[in-house]
């Protein structure tokens, strides 16, 4: 009889020890998938038009293995009420206006990613560390890369209130 309970120790403790590291594979795995194949989206800046026509939303899409911002604006001729009703939604290429470049996905940088409009609602402005890095023109109905380009639009339409507290 001593034999028989000793066996059946040794196999409930082999049993619990496969179970324990079946488990911990499999999270590892699913974190992985997960990373590797979804990205993480957040909405970083929402900030509405100075008219009340428009919203642009910008939102951080870390995805592994680069980090990108992709700005999407809502408005008369485009809707981006999922983003209102759910902060993390399924992309609605509808209303994306534009994708970043690559950066470096960290979490350690703080980016100071930003959104402006100028006091006419003619032109929103992306700016990433200080950098104005994109704006998107309505009155041609195109948006723009170039930081010279954006400035001498900028300097036209009379600048923009900032919405956040510029980057030193």
């Amino acid at each position: 009889m001593h034999r028989y309970w000793k066996r059946i120790g040794l196999a409930v403790l082999i049993i619990s020890w496969l179970m324990l590291a079946w488990y911990s594979v499999r999270a590892t795995l699913a974190f992985s998938a997960y990373r590797a194949f979804n990205a993480y989206e957040d909405v970083s800046r929402r900030v509405t038009s100075p008219d009340g026509q428009r919203t642009a939303i910008l939102v951080r899409d870390l995805g592994y293995p680069d980090l990108n911002f992709r700005l999407y604006i809502g408005g008369p001729s485009r809707a981006v009420h999922i983003y209102i009703a759910n902060p993390l939604p399924e992309a609605d290429d509808s209303a994306l206006v534009w994708v970043s470049r690559d950066y470096e996905p960290t979490t350690l940088e703080n980016w100071h990613e930003d959104i402006d409009w100028t006091a006419d609602s003619s032109l929103v402005v992306v700016s990433i560390q200080g950098q104005r890095v994109f704006a998107y023109d309505f009155t041609a109905n195109q948006g723009i890369e170039d930081s010279a380009q954006i400035e001498r639009l900028l300097s036209a339409r009379g600048g923009f209130q900032p919405t956040m507290t510029p980057y030193p």
